[in-house]
């Protein structure tokens, strides 16, 4: 009989002034096996109130089955603020999606998302991302960014941000990327005595390091021995069969 595993959570949070970092480890596997299959459901809605600031950090991994993430952020009141970091890393056969959502409510309200995925194997990764800004939330400032590389011919990714602004005085930036790991510098890397194989994984590593640095304290050491281990499991060996002409991330 197949191993199956299907875990389901939900986090609701209150943020006030001086709320801790939040620190969001998710994932099941890193080696996947012969009939293993897992689910996995998380939610995570927050509610900030007004001058606070809600920064989570979210590292997402999977190599096995099916894996999805949900955050909703309501920026409630005046002067509230979210700094959402998200990686994403998937491999084997799983399926992944994080659907983002960040809603300003109130006025003065900032909002800033990084996010970044990296894709192998014969992985599925989607990230979507929404901000919807109110007629009260004048004077709003909201970015958002993704950016995905995939590391293998066969993997699959879509990054889908989307703006729904009622308001009329506010600052709102969007955008995404998708590449694949970039021959210029693969080539110059060599040329400096690195094999094939370092210079893949330094290029991994340098293109996740941004979100995992923000990782303090007593989880830092977890979080980047996890993170090694599964950039290691998932690059590419050998010569990729497609060569892609995308500017480096």
């Amino acid at each position: 009989m197949p191993a199956k595993k299907n875990v389901n959570a939900l986090v609701s949070l209150s943020i006030y002034p001086n709320y801790p970092e939040s620190i969001y480890l998710i994932g099941s596997s890193i080696e996947s096996g012969p009939g293993m299959k897992s689910t996995t459901l998380s939610h995570i809605d927050a509610h900030v109130a007004e001058g606070a600031n809600y920064s989570p950090t979210l590292l997402h991994y999977s190599s096995i089955g099916n894996c999805r993430t949900i955050l909703q952020i309501s920026l409630l009141e005046h002067a509230s603020s979210c700094d959402v970091s998200s990686l994403n890393l998937t491999g084997g056969l799983v399926r992944s999606q994080q659907d983002f959502k960040v809603h300003h409510i109130d006025y003065e309200t900032v909002s800033k998302q990084n996010q970044r995925t990296m894709c192998g194997g014969r992985s599925t990764a989607v990230f979507r991302g929404a901000i919807r800004v109110e007629r009260e939330g004048q004077q709003t400032d909201a970015e958002q960014l993704a950016k995905s590389i995939m590391v293998s011919d066969r993997a699959r990714t879509w990054a889908i941000p989307s703006l729904e602004i009622i308001a009329d005085d506010v600052t709102c930036t969007h955008g995404a990327t998708v590449s694949d790991l970039s021959e210029e510098e693969l080539f110059y890397l060599r040329s400096r005595g690195m094999d094939r194989q370092f210079a893949r994984n330094l290029l991994m590593g340098a293109f996740v390091n941004e979100i995992c640095d923000k990782v303090n304290g007593p989880n830092r050491q977890k979080v980047s021995s996890v993170v090694k281990k599964y950039l290691e499991a998932i690059a590419p060996r050998g010569d990729r069969a497609i060569k892609g002409d995308f500017q480096s991330v």
